[in-house]
């Protein structure tokens, strides 16, 4: 939406990476205008001021009982972001980026979220990391995923969970991944728990490791299932100690075969 207080519009907020066409281009500009007066009449502004009426009056007219709809105004606001050079997206500042609304986000290519900072990556707000789909979240780089906080993590649906590559999942930080909720850990699959490093799961606490489907355990390699904790080790329900093959149950080290219970056997 725009900011008229401000100036700003939220759509033309990535546009001020730009530096082609931010100043009025004249032979006389440098000589007899500021760099504020060029700007003012540069062709950046006169676009995005043009855009900000576009908005401001299709909203008006909505109100007013005409048949727009709110997809139409989005596509309105977004219509630029298609068109930003590779450049312009590694500029944007984590401050840009945020102001996106959720259907700018989810208009996003893969190609233009993968050239975002990792301090933008690390900016967007739960609501918009929620606007991605799946092959946005598969776009991201190991190290942008990284950058993502255990607030933004946990706030990733767990369809949206599942869709992160091994990869990208071995590369968040311990206490970063011990920060997943029971959920995201439930719908952990088979393929994404081959990649979690060692002291990510020993850094689980008791419930993460309870909440693990039982055909994610029986694909746990026995590097693995020697990191656990015996703490861990009695979390671990009926249904899971049944799923671990001979294999794996060799595998156990004699304090965490100590530490389980009858119970877990019946």
């Amino acid at each position: 939406k725009c900011d008229w207080s401000s100036d700003v519009c939220s759509s033309d907020l990535a546009a001020f990476a730009m530096s082609d066409h931010d100043r009025y281009e004249n032979p006389l500009i440098s000589r007899y205008a500021s760099d504020a007066m060029a700007k003012l009449f540069g062709d950046q502004r006169k676009f995005s001021t043009w855009r900000r009426l576009w908005v401001a009056l299709a909203e008006a007219e909505q109100e007013m009982g005409l048949p727009i709809t709110d997809a139409q105004i989005a596509a309105i606001e977004t219509g630029d972001l298609a068109a930003f050079r590779r450049t312009q997206w590694e500029a944007l500042t984590p401050d840009q980026v945020h102001a996106f609304s959720t259907d700018q986000i989810a208009s996003l290519k893969r190609a233009q979220i993968a050239t975002l900072s990792t301090s933008a990556i690390a900016a967007l707000a739960t609501e918009q990391l929620g606007a991605l789909s799946a092959p946005q979240l598969q776009g991201l780089s190991t190290v942008q995923v990284a950058a993502l906080t255990s607030d933004q993590l946990a706030a990733l649906t767990t369809d949206q969970f599942v869709a992160l590559r091994g990869d990208q999942l071995a590369g968040i930080a311990a206490d970063t991944f011990a920060g997943l909720t029971t959920d995201q850990m439930a719908a952990l699959t088979p393929d994404q728990i081959g990649r979690i490093r060692t002291v990510q799961l020993s850094g689980l606490d008791d419930a993460h490791v309870a909440a693990l489907a039982t055909a994610t355990v029986a694909k746990l390699t026995p590097a693995q299932l020697q990191a656990l904790l015996t703490t861990q080790v009695q979390a671990l329900t009926t249904g899971q100690v049944q799923a671990l093959g001979t294999g794996q149950m060799k595998a156990l080290t004699s304090a965490q075969v100590a530490a389980l219970g009858s119970d877990q056997f019946a």
